[in-house]
């Protein structure tokens, strides 16, 4: 529980960072691929945490310990709700700002 808990913190970062890529317009424009920095971060960030799960040395120090790959689903749903969530608020922020 505990490994699973911190990866859907970790998902959910992750999916925030492309969110916060363009704080007031969507998330899903044209240029949305023109940042390779944030995709190395993003590989980098995945590698780091597939460490943390499966390195039996990172599992002892932490107290966690290796998932089955479909508990990822478990962190990986809530991670893209996340994005989906922002993506709304931007919206409705959109809305709100343009009809003042």
């Amino acid at each position: 529980a505990r490994t699973v808990a911190i990866n859907t913190l970790v998902a959910g970062q992750l999916f925030y960072l492309f969110n916060c890529r363009h704080i007031q317009s969507s998330a899903f424009n044209p240029d949305f691929f023109n940042n390779p920095y944030a995709f190395l971060a993003a590989g980098v960030l995945t590698v780091l945490q597939l460490v943390f799960v499966y390195v039996p040395a990172m599992n002892t120090f932490f107290g966690t310990s290796p998932i089955p790959p479909e508990y990822w689903l478990y962190s990986g749903f809530p991670g893209l709700a996340v994005f989906f969530i922002v993506e709304i608020e931007k919206s409705i922020m959109r809305r709100f700002f343009n009809h003042r």
